[in-house]
């Protein structure tokens, strides 16, 4: 028997970001069964707050080229084994981003 959207939590990786004028940071390759992560960032509500991330391999997050995660919100993105997450502060907050690997 088979349930979508069920996994398991893996490898779970808590990146330290820096303000939006910081250098972005990144995840190390995601292993061989991961397919999904789930990323979410910590934080108290702000009107710009969050975090931008880019996943793919050698990518660099910046405030122009980064989806947008709020604070606090939960995310699962599909991923192929081997990319990273790479994250910046949206605004001028530092944080942690939890990323999670996500496997069956």
């Amino acid at each position: 028997m088979s349930f979508h959207d069920a996994f398991r939590n893996s490898t779970v990786t808590n990146l330290t970001y820096a303000t939006s004028a910081g250098t972005a940071v990144s995840t190390a390759g995601f292993g061989a069964q991961t397919y999904f992560v789930s990323v979410t960032a910590p934080g108290a509500y702000t009107t710009t707050g969050g975090v931008r991330y880019v996943i793919g391999k050698a990518v660099t997050a910046a405030t122009t080229n980064g989806a947008l995660l709020p604070f606090n919100w939960t995310q699962v993105v599909k991923v192929t084994p081997g990319e990273q997450l790479s994250t910046v502060s949206n605004d001028g907050i530092g944080g942690t981003l939890v990323v999670v690997e996500l496997t069956n």
